[in-house]
């Protein structure tokens, strides 16, 4: 028995979680819960591929014999049990709920080996796992029920809880269509071992069959929602570290005013290290690094009144004086004045604005408010020997 789907979609599935596993390893290892993703995602993947056919024709090539593909599903839902189990575990940690890790494991054991003890036994001679009926068919349908309602009762009420706490109508519907895939999961798997019930005494019924047909591509479903709900904020640390996201772009506009004016006042900037794919932190004390310095400048003769002008050359002005007061430090000038408040916004994003329109205008600033001096005669022999 294996999966429904084609092997060119849930090999190519597989495929790319296997490299979004190799992402997170290299940039999203550092947590608890981030250890807890990239088991539970390498567990997934794991589960899949046991059930996808051409892996299993794969082994039964090499290994022998009739019922590999029967075995490796049975092992596919045994160690789908322990990947429950982690989820537990991590779930419980976004609860506050700390559930002892070997109870937890112990349950998910105790189910995995009663579904492969029930699972050797439910499957006759040339008869495929979908259609095993009798006592083992039902004993491995109901094997696995205690650890995957725990997981989904659990994974119900955190859908539940985020829901009532969003607002955003696209959050909404995310919570929403994970409230129900859960669902949808938990009922599929508790009408499978009503359906197993039904069918003891060997006769089949139709909901028995689709249940079973069904259930055979649950663990490709979970790997689809995971591997989409995991590459988002992939997706987010992969652009980040490349510069490519809103933040780094932010950031690289106030470069040229932070190089200027850090290089003023080098006592401000912070020499402890910085994870390079954390843009958001970059942006942040890069301008708080500027604020510092703006400070500082302040009290070479910027007064307030210049920059809470609301004429349209404003961010100019700003950056020439700016200008005249680097050079004014940098020469060793004594300042003048007390320390002030050259920012008027109201908050982090109009500060950002404000100083990105500074930082445009920083080279006109500059050439403004130190022009280059006309080269001497003697030391041009070239405009000498051509004149105009």
């Amino acid at each position: 028995m294996h999966s429904s789907w084609p092997t060119a979609i849930s090999g190519s599935l597989i495929g790319c979680a296997l490299l979004l596993l190799a992402l997170r390893l290299r940039w999203a290892d550092r947590t608890r819960l981030d250890r807890y993703a990239n088991l539970g995602l390498a567990g997934v993947i794991i589960g899949s591929a046991l059930r996808e056919p051409t892996f299993q024709r794969w082994i039964g090539a090499l290994i022998g014999g009739r019922h590999v593909a029967n075995l490796l599903y049975q092992l596919s839902s045994a160690e789908m049990a322990l990947v429950a189990g982690l989820t537990i575990l991590a779930f419980g940690q976004v609860l506050g709920q700390a559930y002892s890790p070997p109870l937890v494991f112990g349950v998910a054991v105790a189910c995995g080996a009663a579904g492969l003890a029930f699972g050797t036994r439910m499957v006759p001679e040339g008869v495929s796992l979908a259609d095993a009926t009798g006592w083992a068919a039902f004993g491995y349908r109901l094997s696995m029920l205690p650890i995957v309602l725990w997981m989904d009762v659990m994974l119900i009420r955190i859908g539940i809880a985020e829901w009532r706490s969003r607002t955003d109508a696209r959050e909404l519907v995310l919570a929403g269509s994970a409230i129900g895939f859960v669902v949808l999961h938990f009922a599929g798997i508790v009408s499978a071992a009503i359906a197993a019930a039904f069918q003891i005494d060997g006769r089949h019924i139709a909901a028995g069959r689709l249940l079973v047909s069904l259930e055979r591509d649950t663990v490709i479903y979970q790997l689809a929602l995971l591997t989409t709900l995991l590459t988002i904020p992939a997706a987010h640390r992969l652009t980040a570290h490349l510069g490519l996201d809103n933040a780094s772009r932010q950031r690289r506009r106030l470069l040229p005013l932070w190089t200027a004016l850090t290089a003023a006042c080098p006592e401000v900037v912070y020499a402890g290290p910085a994870d390079p794919g954390d843009s958001r932190y970059l942006l942040h004390r890069t301008v708080v690094e500027i604020r510092d310095c703006l400070r500082i400048l302040s009290r070479y003769e910027i007064s307030d009144a210049a920059t809470s002008s609301s004429t349209p050359d404003q961010p100019l002005t700003t950056a020439i004086r700016l200008v005249r007061a680097c050079a004014a430090k940098a020469s060793g000038a004594p300042p003048g004045g007390r320390e002030s408040r050259l920012s008027t916004a109201d908050d982090v994003a109009e500060e950002i604005a404000e100083l990105t329109a500074i930082s445009r205008n920083w080279e006109l600033a500059r050439a403004i408010a130190i022009p280059a001096k006309p080269p001497e005669e003697a030391e041009s022999p070239v405009w000498s020997a051509h004149p105009a």
